[in-house]
């Protein structure tokens, strides 16, 4: 086991009063860590999306011949089912890259914070479990406690955690790639809905 591991999991261990069994659980989900300045800045393991929803629109003509054909294609198409599977993962790249654009569903030149994924009151300052996330400044104090700490990335940091979401892209597509050989999409669950129930 490698050294940052260790520490995640003594981390973890702290955090749940040394329950195994949940520890256990935590490590299984573990895909990687980098070290950041105040933390450890954790990702868990992307996992293969085998759920695929698509809404239509009642009032809107084709919508509903449009989700019958989402669903084929993530049922019958690899690249389809891949970029479905990929999407978030290269949604976090487009942020961390800069390149997100208008029209997409993020923001573009936004700063990117890390912040402690939970309180932690007897960790120590670099002891701490972080995240990230490209929230403005007000949606973050909105949206966390009051006690959570955050900070803006430096840029080495920014190209660390790039760096990771690269890894886990490869990481997911060979996942992916196995699955596909194994089952296609057969045990693939797809469905559409109206987006007006």
């Amino acid at each position: 086991m490698n050294r940052i591991k260790e520490k995640y999991l003594e981390i973890e261990r702290r955090k749940w009063h040394n329950d195994e069994k949940m520890v256990k659980h935590l490590e299984k989900n573990f895909f990687n860590a980098i070290e950041v300045k105040d933390g450890l800045l954790v990702f868990n393991k992307p996992y293969i999306e085998k759920w695929f929803c698509y809404s239509y629109d009642e009032f809107q003509p084709d919508t509903c011949d449009m989700a019958q054909r989402q669903c084929e294609a993530v049922r019958n198409k690899f690249d389809v089912f891949l970029r479905e599977n990929l999407k978030d993962i290269e949604r976090c790249i487009k942020v961390l890259e800069g390149k997100a654009g208008i029209g997409d569903d993020i923001r573009a030149n936004q700063d990117i914070y890390i912040y402690d994924t939970y309180y932690d009151e007897d960790g120590a300052e670099g002891d701490r479990l972080k995240s990230w996330t490209n929230d403005t400044e007000d949606e973050i104090k909105y949206r966390f406690s009051k006690n959570t700490k955050y900070r803006k990335a430096e840029k080495d940091e920014i190209e660390k955690i790039l760096e990771m979401y690269y890894e886990m892209r490869a990481y997911m597509k060979k996942r992916c790639e196995t699955y596909w050989k194994r089952f296609g999409g057969e045990k693939l669950r797809t469905w559409t809905y109206s987006m007006w129930d």
